[in-house]
């Protein structure tokens, strides 16, 4: 009888969480590039960064790479948007349900590298924009000017779930060359 009662409760445990997943709102994580100055590499790295913050993020219920878009839109369209930010990135986050869109770049000025992370609304209106000093930060190391460029964005934004403390565990390693 304690296995059939405990039915009931795991359904209803996974519609709630279903539910909240629901409620958060969807990302576009479109345009990361490595910006004046910056090598194509420091660009790549900080687009898995970002990413791999933004997912690990509990302020939204789905994060949309470019990868998976690549799988959906035609190459020639892929190139084209490639030179492209805010507006495509608009288009593009309306045609995947994405509410929200995440762009970045790396920027360089003699030997500082700076990150600017922005988040835009998808549908016009609200942009937030956070910069971070990077250094020499490189690979993994990205991950907690990220997080906190983020965190500063999702605050302005009035959206939570990310600190600018690294969450506890180990670091995932990086994504092989």
């Amino acid at each position: 009888m304690g296995a059939l009662t405990a039915v009931p409760f795991l359904l209803a445990s996974v519609m709630a969480a279903a539910a909240a997943e629901s409620h958060r709102p969807a990302v576009l994580v479109f345009h990361v590039d490595a910006g004046p100055g910056a090598s194509p590499q420091a660009g790549q790295d900080l687009g898995d960064a970002v990413l791999q913050v933004t997912r690990g993020s509990e302020a939204f219920g789905r994060v949309i790479s470019l990868q998976e878009l690549a799988s959906v839109v035609p190459p020639d369209e892929m190139k084209r948007m490639g030179s492209c930010t805010d507006v495509c990135g608009g288009e593009l986050a309306d045609s995947t349900g994405a509410d929200w869109v995440i762009t970045a770049e790396v920027t360089r000025n003699g030997q500082a590298s700076t990150l600017v992370l922005r988040l835009f609304l998808a549908r016009g209106g609200s942009a937030f924009v956070a910069r971070a000093p990077l250094g020499r930060a490189a690979g993994a190391a990205l991950a907690g000017p990220v997080r906190s460029a983020l965190a500063d964005v999702l605050g302005q934004a009035k959206l939570t779930g990310v600190s600018a403390r690294p969450a506890s565990g180990p670091t995932p390693p990086a994504r092989p060359r």
